[in-house]
């Protein structure tokens, strides 16, 4: 009887080692990694916060045009390759040119009256200012 104890207590503990062994296996999770990507960070644990996507599933990202822009391409995935000096584009809503500072891709109008100012603060928009642009706000920081 004592013996069918010990080797029932022994079973218990190899299964209970061999659990935490393969549950240790599993640590890491997804998290968002503040560009819009989703990356892997095995030394953490918890609940994922994003889900990668998968090869066929592009994410869009901004690229170098070889020309010292950086576009948004939509159809592209993996890291951004820049960052523009201005997030966002101007978006056609109804008859109106509004800027949307949280959309990505190609300017969808241009506001016939302002254009774009150097300043302190980089490359900004000025809808009171006229003539060409002084700067480009699809340049690379």
């Amino acid at each position: 009887m004592t013996r069918k104890l010990i080797v029932g207590i022994w079973v218990i503990l190899c299964l209970a080692v061999l659990g935490s062994v393969a549950s240790s296996a599993f640590q890491g999770r997804w998290k968002d990694d503040g560009n819009g990507g989703c990356v892997f960070d095995p030394n953490d644990d918890g609940i994922d916060q994003c889900s990668p996507a998968t090869p066929n599933t592009p994410t869009g990202r901004f690229k170098d045009d070889g020309n010292g822009g950086c576009v948004f391409d939509p159809n592209d995935s993996g890291p951004n390759q820049c960052t523009p000096q201005v997030k966002g584009r101007f978006k056609k809503d109804g008859d109106a040119c509004v800027w949307d500072a949280s959309g990505s891709g190609d300017d969808q109008c241009r506001p016939s009256a302002g254009r774009f100012k150097k300043g302190r603060d980089g490359c900004a928009w000025d809808e009171k200012d006229s003539g060409p642009d002084q700067c480009n706000p699809r340049e690379s920081k």
